[in-house]
């Protein structure tokens, strides 16, 4: 049983966002625990878009994924706190891997 013991990754704080006001809120919250820990930010994009390429491009979405992360971790840089940011707008399944 020794080896079935799972110890959560402390390295960093990790947030999902898909651009809503929670996601926002979410957003902070984690920066601003990120500073308090002296941990990284890890920003990573929570939505499922795999199912609307059957209405919009896969370049389409990966568009989306990435202004909704690159516009979630500017707006977080000028709320205030300091924080070491990285950033994965990729789509759920991978980001759960």
């Amino acid at each position: 049983m020794e080896g079935t013991i799972r110890h959560p990754d402390v390295s960093s704080v990790i947030v999902g966002v898909d651009g809503s006001d929670s996601a926002r809120t979410a957003a902070m919250w984690a920066a601003a625990e990120a500073v308090r820990r002296d941990r990284p930010l890890h920003i990573v994009y929570g939505a499922d878009t795999d199912g609307r390429t059957l209405y919009l491009s896969a370049e389409t979405v990966e568009q989306v994924r990435h202004a909704v992360v690159d516009c979630s971790t500017k707006r977080l840089r000028r709320s205030g706190p300091n924080f070491r940011a990285r950033t994965s707008p990729r789509n759920s399944a991978e980001v759960i891997r």
